[in-house]
């Protein structure tokens, strides 16, 4: 099962934050944290990551281009759920980079960093 989260994580890292640095990643990764522990979110890693409708690429996942970014993503992915690293502590259930949806206007800004911003 940790194989299966550690990929799942990865994914999300990858193909979410792999242009940002160490913090704006790991705050992605603590979006899916913070969804595993709520009850409105499904309860495992890869539950979460594929729940209908909350990551857009993982309908048609692309191919992984970036052999390096993608290695570390896994290393990034594997340290947090071994606990080798501590994730920043907030409450962001959501974030998006970009133009926001009416969905976001619903939400609490928690903050911006890099090319995302939280929400709760």
């Amino acid at each position: 099962m940790i194989v299966a989260s550690i990929i799942c994580l990865a994914q999300v890292l990858y193909y979410e934050a792999r242009s940002e640095p160490l913090d704006g990643q790991l705050l992605v990764a603590e979006v899916v944290a913070n969804r595993v522990n709520s009850e409105d979110f499904e309860n495992t890693i890869c539950s979460v990551v594929y729940q209908k409708g909350q990551f857009s690429w993982t309908k048609d996942p692309p191919k992984i281009l970036e052999e390096e970014a993608w290695l570390e993503s896994v290393r990034l992915a594997s340290d947090i759920l071994q606990d080798n690293l501590e994730l920043p502590g907030t409450e962001a259930l959501y974030f998006h980079s970009g133009n926001p949806t009416s969905f976001f206007k619903t939400r609490k800004l928690l903050g911006q960093y890099g090319q995302h911003n939280f929400y709760k």
